[in-house]
């Protein structure tokens, strides 16, 4: 599950944090010295209370790191142009970060019968820069019966039968220094005249390598 896997990642983080300020901290260089030199002996609540102290700010500095990533890192959102019949469907991919997006990929969808003809994967995306993309995809039909793909029409099908659960993709891509990044986007029918297709962003997903 992703949750076991997130808390994971959380507990590897806190630990790392907390081995750096256990080792390197001031308070630590004072107790061992003093306990060395016998001058001071700091009793068990001091301890106890130091330890609980250090896993507070463990937590804070381990928060911290990735609030400041995610915060000042590269953010792609995608938009998907379908109107008409004529040409393929496209996408655009903007970086509304703050960093250079590297190794950008769209990933499959989250329905088994869609799939990409061409994968789609961009080197890098600068900040507040986009790029436009074909959208080559095809609906599976039946063994060996497909057909070229129009997101708009997917999408008008779902309304004419009655279809609650949106299209997802998700987007992948990351930072100079590897930090992964994962956003889920779903796909609605349009509401708006000339809009066939709205993008609705998930939440932004991060993996801090530690």
């Amino acid at each position: 599950m992703q949750i076991l896997a997130d808390v994971q990642d959380w507990i590897v983080a806190v630990s790392s944090a907390y081995h750096g300020w256990l080792g390197g901290s001031a308070v630590a260089g004072v107790l061992g010295l003093g306990a060395g030199l016998g001058w001071w002996h700091p009793s068990p609540k001091t301890y106890y209370g130091l330890i609980g102290f250090g896993l507070l700010v463990s937590v804070f500095q381990s928060w911290r790191k990735e609030h400041v990533a995610n915060r000042n890192g590269p953010d792609i959102l995608l938009e998907w142009c379908s109107i008409g019949y004529g040409g393929h469907d496209r996408i655009r991919l903007k970086n509304c970060g703050h960093a250079t997006a590297v190794n950008v990929i769209v990933g499959q969808f989250s329905r088994d019968n869609l799939f990409w003809h061409n994968p789609i994967e961009v080197q890098s995306i600068a900040p507040d820069k986009f790029v436009d993309q074909e959208a080559y995809f095809a609906i599976h039909k039946s063994a060996g019966d497909q057909e070229v793909g129009y997101m708009h029409s997917v999408l008008r099908s779902d309304r004419i039968r009655g279809a609650a659960t949106p299209i997802s993709l998700s987007v992948r891509f990351s930072d100079m220094n590897q930090t992964a990044f994962t956003r889920t986007f779903f796909l609605r029918g349009g509401t708006v005249e000339g809009t066939e297709v709205t993008v609705e962003p998930g939440p932004l997903k991060m993996k801090r390598r530690h």
